[in-house]
C-alpha cells in the first residue's frame, strides 16, 4: 500500500482524476494548480459520463470536495523550479515555498494560442469551439467554419461524423452576421 507523497501538477479533469486514483491507492496527494483552465470560457463541457453538460467550475468544486474526503490537499500556485534526485522531486512555488515528494505527475493540459482574428477571443467557448468531439453534438447539422490557423493537417472526418458542414478558411474574418457571431 502506498504512503508516499505524490505531486499532481494540474487541476483540470486529468489531474483531478489522477489525484483520485492515487489517493484511493493510499498515497498522500498534493494537487498543485495555477488556476488556468483551457475550458475557462465555456458554459459546459462534454464527454464525461454522468457529467455531460456540467459547468467546469461546478465539476472542479465537486471534485475538490470528493478528493478532500480522501485526504488530497490543494495548493494554488505556479511552479518556478523543479529539482529531482533518484529518490525524490522538489518543487519551488512562486511564493518560494518548497514541497518534496516521491513522485510528480504532470497533467497540465493544453493552452490555446488563438490566431489574431477580430472577434475570435470573445466568442471562444461560446460560439467558436476547438473540438468537434466535445461540441459536435450541440452543433450537429449546422454549418461550421474550420480555421486553418496553424501549419497542420486539418481533417474533416470528426466534423462529418456529426453532420457538420465544414468550410475551411485560411484567413477568416468575423462579422455580426457570421454563423459564429452569436452564442447559442
Amino acid at each position: 500500500m502506498g504512503s508516499e507523497r505524490v505531486l499532481v501538477v494540474g487541476g483540470g479533469a486529468a489531474g483531478l482524476t489522477a489525484a483520485l486514483v492515487l489517493a484511493r491507492a493510499r498515497h498522500r496527494v498534493t494537487v498543485v494548480d495555477n488556476g488556468t483552465y483551457r475550458n475557462a470560457t465555456v458554459d459546459e463541457f462534454h464527454g464525461f459520463p454522468t457529467r455531460d453538460g456540467t459547468a467546469p467550475d461546478r465539476f472542479r468544486t465537486d471534485a475538490h470536495r470528493e478528493l478532500r474526503s480522501y485526504g488530497v490537499t490543494f495548493v494554488t500556485a505556479t511552479i518556478n523550479t523543479v529539482h529531482t534526485t533518484e529518490r525524490s522531486v522538489t518543487i519551488e512555488l512562486s511564493d518560494a515555498t518548497t514541497i518534496e515528494a516521491a513522485a510528480m505527475l504532470l497533467a497540465t493540459g493544453v493552452h490555446d494560442d488563438l490566431p489574431a482574428i477580430d472577434g475570435l477571443a470573445s466568442r471562444w467557448g461560446k460560439s467558436v469551439f476547438n473540438c468537434p468531439f466535445c461540441d459536435g453534438w450541440e452543433q450537429r447539422d449546422e454549418p461550421v467554419v474550420v480555421i486553418d490557423a496553424a501549419p497542420v493537417l486539418i481533417t474533416s472526418q470528426p466534423c462529418s461524423a456529426h453532420g457538420l458542414r465544414t468550410s475551411p478558411l485560411s484567413r477568416p474574418t468575423m462579422s455580426p452576421r457570421s454563423p459564429a457571431a452569436e452564442p447559442r
